[in-house]
């Protein structure tokens, strides 16, 4: 099995930054908590589209609300998620917290990371208005958390761009990988395969979640979710599924509305040597998060692996 030239994410770029601030009572441990953020961004969208035409400017762009017919290109994918396309954001709860702080990791992918000087000032006081404060942005870059600044326009410290190549480890003796899904995964419309989710299964759905994000905010090429799929399915022979241990997790997000998802680990050996390079791929896939309401703080996984030790 070869690497088709469509697997190719040389113009994804991650921009993560974290949030920090007290949370004496626990409640932003919940999806609640990632709606709060996920209307806060929106809101400020929302702001700085009625600044744009108020202006006559247009100082920022959001691919996903500006695709022309052109763009689209017949895609039939693309057609059908015209009023659903991924957000170019995703959230997570950070397993090991700035103490005694709460930490969220905001990954924004592309061109929407231009959001954040227009994000930086807003986000307290939108925060404010809902009962949390002190919210601070922090960066990691160069391995130093530093708090993000607004300085004449301008970010300082400037946040780190991640893109895959920095994602490389060495993978020739690695035998086994498990998947830690930390926060809810949903896959699939219904759970019914959820239990017996394939490697390729989950590989599909995480690249082509990449390949959308890719297209839509870092202006990538249009992605070919048939040639996508036939390759995708062979992983599921390639990769052997060990051992399933996963949970069906079920919170209410609001009043009428209910995320779900499984949470555990799946255990998978792996078969043929030409799906190795993939394993950047789902390092990198850690930031971009995987399935359903990844902007709400689901699709949150971790990728482990073992070496094969040659005495």
């Amino acid at each position: 099995m070869t690497t088709p030239e469509i697997i190719n994410f040389n113009k994804l770029r991650i921009t993560p930054v974290y949030l920090v601030f007290h949370d004496e009572e626990g409640l932003s441990k919940s999806l609640a908590f990632g709606e709060v953020l996920h209307k806060a961004i929106e809101t400020c969208l929302h702001r700085i589209d009625e600044e744009n035409r108020n202006s006559g400017k247009n100082e920022i762009e959001f691919a996903a609300k500006t695709l022309t017919e052109q763009q689209i290109g017949g895609s039939e994918l693309l057609s059908e998620m015209r009023n659903s396309f991924p957000r170019g954001y995703s959230i997570a709860w950070e397993q090991a917290p700035i103490e005694p702080f709460t930490t969220i990791r905001l990954s924004l992918f592309g061109k929407f990371a231009k959001l954040l000087p227009y994000l930086l000032p807003r986000l307290p006081n939108i925060f404010a208005s809902v009962g949390y404060s002190n919210i601070q942005f922090v960066s990691a870059s160069d391995a130093l958390l530093q708090a993000i600044e607004l300085k004449r326009g301008k970010l300082s410290p400037t946040p780190e761009v991640v893109k895959l190549h920095q994602f490389s480890i060495p993978h020739n003796n690695i035998k086994h990988i498990a998947l830690s899904l930390h926060s809810p995964v949903k896959l699939y419309k219904t759970q019914k395969h959820n239990f017996n989710m394939g490697f390729g299964d989950f590989v599909y759905h995480l690249l082509k979640r990449m390949m959308i994000l890719q297209y839509l905010y870092c202006d990538g090429p249009l992605p070919d979710m048939k040639l996508l799929k036939e390759y995708c399915t062979g992983f599921n022979f390639a990769v052997k599924t060990v051992k399933i241990d996963l949970a069906l997790h079920n919170q209410k997000l609001t009043k009428d509305m209910w995320l779900e998802g499984y949470t555990g680990t799946i255990h998978y050996q792996i078969l043929d040597e030409n799906i190795k390079p993939l394993i950047p791929i789902l390092k990198a896939g850690e930031y971009v998060q995987v399935g359903s309401a990844t902007n709400y703080g689901m699709g949150k996984y971790q990728l482990k692996h073992e070496y094969h030790r040659i005495i």
